[in-house]
């Protein structure tokens, strides 16, 4: 069965916790258990975004005064997962992301280029 699939972006993990309670209770969506295997199951989607490790991680650099920016690349043994907290029903599933508050705009581009 193929279900649609929506993305919601939070700032945290609290804000991400509060909205999948409001989902399971509000509409009944349960919440994905983690298991690899079931994760094309819910939708192929899904699959883009687990885990690879290390993470490489862009960072800007500014160059003197000008406000250009390079793009350099490193490896974050410490970085957080991106992989969403994923609710479903029959034809529904839902990943909840959390952005990471300031980190917001770095994350909406990682997704934009994913």
């Amino acid at each position: 069965m193929e279900r649609r699939c929506i993305m919601i972006i939070v700032e945290g993990p609290n804000d991400q916790a509060f909205l999948r309670r409001v989902l399971a209770v509000a509409f009944g969506l349960k919440e994905f258990n983690g298991e690899e295997s079931e994760l094309s199951e819910i939708s192929p989607f899904w699959e883009h975004w687990k885990p690879k490790y290390p993470k490489v991680i862009k960072k800007s650099k500014k160059q003197g005064k000008e406000k250009s920016t390079s793009k350099i690349a490193r490896t974050d043994l410490y970085a957080r997962v991106d992989m969403p907290r994923i609710l479903y029903s029959n034809s529904l599933s839902v990943g909840i992301f959390i952005g990471n508050g300031g980190k917001l705009p770095d994350f909406l581009e990682d997704v934009d280029e994913a």
